[in-house]
């Protein structure tokens, strides 16, 4: 009798375990039959790291007319800061697929099995969905890469081709079917290579960039505790300078370039988002006030003690966990920062 009853119960699992699997093909089928394609122009954030650049991207994130991507974007070669080339490639289809999501696969993984998390490691139970199909991805691509004429292709239509397969195996993206205007993403270092900028708005002609310069005092705080920078102080202070410097070159040159202050971004936040939606032609909406995963409300990013919404302590931290010694280096270029901030006298109004 029981033995009956184990066996139904055992059929019973195995029709519930087709179902699912009959259920799935008929939704991967249905999303490949009405791909929502992504070929807008990119925002592309980037400065040096622990600058502000996951804060931003995460503000974005829920705003009804942007795709979000949802970690840094690591398709440079031969580093992540490095735009992509795939002209060496040639018509190999594998190897311009592998070389543009080889470095993506290790987060794409993590966040399928345990969820999305990118904040302080004090915070680790705070964990959102994030339902992404590996092989539907693939899929899409190749699929959509035999429609393409090669003659005539630029490397664009692939940099097209990718994200919309990106964004269409990621199953439960809420912004996909929105009136989109533009891709988000975030690239450190970027902004430190003109040869990378240049190739960007090659890529991207209508897009724009976004570069952020933070109190060298905090960033140095927020650096040395996440463990980016082992190469010492002074090293560490001069690449801070040298993504400064850029930065600032780089918006006075282009008029694509935008500039803004950590600082003000934290403590104006609605005045400098304002800002930015007026530049980019974007509707203003109140969620960019907090950041998200997916439109959903999240953790900060933070070095010391995350919190929800925006954390305004992270701006003059009065305990840095800093030396004296190392406080009396950061000195200059803090009069840096300040010199070239009061020059600038940015007043986050559209001219």
């Amino acid at each position: 009798m029981l033995g009956n009853e184990i066996k139904n119960i055992f059929v019973k699992m195995q029709n519930m375990i087709k179902i699912l699997e009959i259920s799935k093909k008929n939704r991967l089928k249905l999303r490949k039959s009405s791909l929502s394609e992504v070929n807008n122009p990119m925002i592309l954030i980037s400065q040096i790291q622990r600058s502000g650049g996951t804060l931003l991207s995460q503000l974005f994130d829920g705003h009804h007319q942007c795709l979000s991507y949802p970690n840094e974007l690591h398709w440079g070669i031969p580093e992540k800061w490095n735009w992509p080339d795939i002209s060496s490639f040639g018509d190999d289809s594998q190897k311009i697929f592998y070389s543009l999501w080889k470095d993506d696969l290790a987060f794409i993984k993590k966040y399928i099995v345990g969820g999305y998390s990118k904040y302080s490691r004090k915070k680790k139970d705070e964990t959102y969905p994030f339902f992404f199909d590996l092989k539907l991805h693939k899929d899409i691509f190749f699929s959509s890469l035999r429609q393409l004429n090669e003659d005539t292709s630029t490397q664009r239509d692939y940099l097209n081709i990718y994200m919309t397969a990106f964004f269409n195996a990621w199953i439960d993206y809420q912004n996909l079917y929105q009136f989109n205007k533009y891709i988000f993403a975030f690239i450190p270092r970027l902004n430190m290579y003109n040869e990378s900028v240049a190739s960007f708005f090659r890529d991207y002609p209508k897009g724009f960039l976004i570069t952020m310069i933070r109190n060298p005092l905090d960033w140095y705080a927020s650096a040395k505790k996440h463990g980016y920078y082992k190469l010492g102080i002074n090293e560490s202070l001069k690449l801070w300078k040298q993504s400064a410097l850029s930065s600032i070159e780089l918006s006075k040159k282009d008029d694509k370039v935008i500039l803004i202050f950590f600082e003000d971004l934290v403590n104006s936040t609605e005045i400098v988002l304002k800002y930015l939606c007026d530049i980019l032609n974007l509707e203003w909406n109140s969620i960019l006030l907090k950041p998200t995963f997916n439109s959903k409300s999240i953790y900060s990013d933070s070095s010391f003690e995350p919190k929800k919404g925006i954390d305004t302590t992270v701006v003059n931290r009065k305990n840095h966990d800093l030396f004296d010694e190392e406080i009396e280096i950061i000195k200059e270029y803090q009069d840096f920062f300040f010199e070239s901030k009061e020059k600038l006298n940015l007043k986050y109004k559209k001219s």
